[in-house]
């Protein structure tokens, strides 16, 4: 409900928002959008005395939206709010569904039908399904279309992501995944010996896309102007991409990994504790944080790719991707742990990625100007000369 008159003082409730340090968490409505005092008498007039303050009633006859920025949302058009509005999260939740079901047959169609093959099919699906999804007649059905899109969408990103990485060398593979997520900024074998690198991986791959996916889906609760936090936050991802390029001929995939991590753990940390009334500090940590995990995003990709054989590699990815958005599907309703304590969100978040990334930097093995391992030997050795470098400083 849009609200705006002095009549809204002794007509509309007061809402009960938590005044605590909220993170960037926008609420700063003063009046309960979804209900309104009794009236006294119909035909009473909206005069104060004709108002119950202690009887709150729910808006049955419809709401009055604010246009002032768009004209129409899915919001406005379907009726997702107050009683309703779980709904919107559960869009989210069924975005990240359909990205999470692609991997599970993304890889495995790239290695049976190719990479090439793999990418059109799932092309062929995208684009009539983003089209029939402007004119859908209703929720469910606009639902269901957002989980095919999204599910088709991994299937395009890891065959391209193999299919280019495998066509150069090492000289320049860390160009080609840099320029890669500037242009998106985007069953494994537990052999006894490689769980190690498996789980460590998989533990990344859940948190990096749960806290990507956390802050992208939740920019609207910036405060200040909707337009250019939008693009603030898609720009902040770009830099993190240049930044590695040059980092990562310099250092070895492990640091700038853990460093990613832990950037983005320390702003997430800050912002929790961090009162509202500093939006511009809020908006500067949350675009931090933004680049940080875009590089973490990168890192892990590359790794992934890096660390296991030829044979797997596809695989592997999915893998990765796969067990990410399990937990990832939680990633817009994270901001509801609020409720229970104000900087819960941000510590969820923050203080895994600080473990995270000093688990890669200990466990991983360094795959710096080595070449793609082609079996699993060649893999199993990455971890051997890990070890063996470890033995030799020792001694």
């Amino acid at each position: 409900m849009y609200v705006s008159s002095s009549w809204t003082d002794f007509a509309l409730p007061r809402a009960q928002v938590q005044e605590a340090h909220s993170g960037f968490r926008n609420d700063s409505r003063s009046y309960d959008p979804c209900a309104h005092y009794g009236v006294v008498d119909p035909d009473g007039g909206c005069v104060e005395a004709n108002f119950d303050a202690e009887e709150a009633t729910a808006c049955e006859s419809g709401y009055v939206y604010d246009e002032s920025v768009f004209q129409e949302t899915l919001s406005t058009k379907f009726g997702l709010v107050c009683g309703e509005g779980y709904k919107r999260n559960l869009l989210g939740t069924f975005l990240l569904a359909g990205l999470l079901l692609g991997p599970l047959v993304g890889g495995w169609l790239g290695d049976k039908l190719g990479r090439k093959r793999a990418q059109a099919a799932a092309v062929a699906v995208i684009a009539p399904s983003v089209l029939l999804g402007a004119w859908s007649p209703g929720y469910e059905v606009y639902a269901a279309l957002r989980i095919v899109t999204a599910t088709c969408f991994p299937v395009v990103w890891i065959n391209s992501a193999v299919l280019i990485l495998e066509c150069f060398g090492t000289r320049h593979r860390i160009l080609v995944d840099c320029l890669m997520d500037l242009w998106w900024p985007l069953t494994v074998v537990l052999r006894r010996r490689h769980l190690a690198t498996t789980v460590v991986t998989s533990l990344a791959w859940v948190l990096v896309l749960v806290g990507f996916y956390t802050l992208a889906l939740n920019v609207t609760r910036l405060s200040g102007n909707f337009f250019l936090n939008f693009a603030l936050a898609g720009l902040a991802e770009a830099p993190a991409n240049v930044i590695l390029y040059f980092t990562l001929r310099r250092s070895g995939r492990l640091v700038n990994m853990a460093g990613t991590m832990w950037i983005f753990g320390a702003s997430c940390l800050v912002m929790g504790f961090l009162s509202r009334d500093y939006p511009t500090a809020i908006l500067a940590l949350y675009l931090v944080g933004k680049c940080s995990v875009a590089g973490a995003f990168a890192m892990i990709f590359l790794i992934t790719l890096e660390v296991y054989p030829t044979n797997m590699r596809s695989q592997a990815l999915s893998f990765g991707f796969t067990a990410g958005r399990v937990l990832a599907l939680s990633g817009p309703f994270l901001f509801e742990l609020s409720t229970v304590w104000a900087p819960l969100p941000w510590v969820a978040l923050g203080v895994p990625f600080l473990a995270s990334g000093l688990l890669c930097l200990v466990f991983l093995p360094e795959t710096f100007g080595r070449p793609l391992p082609q079996n699993m030997d060649e893999a199993l050795e990455l971890r051997q000369k890990r070890a063996d470098a470890f033995v030799t400083e020792d001694n």
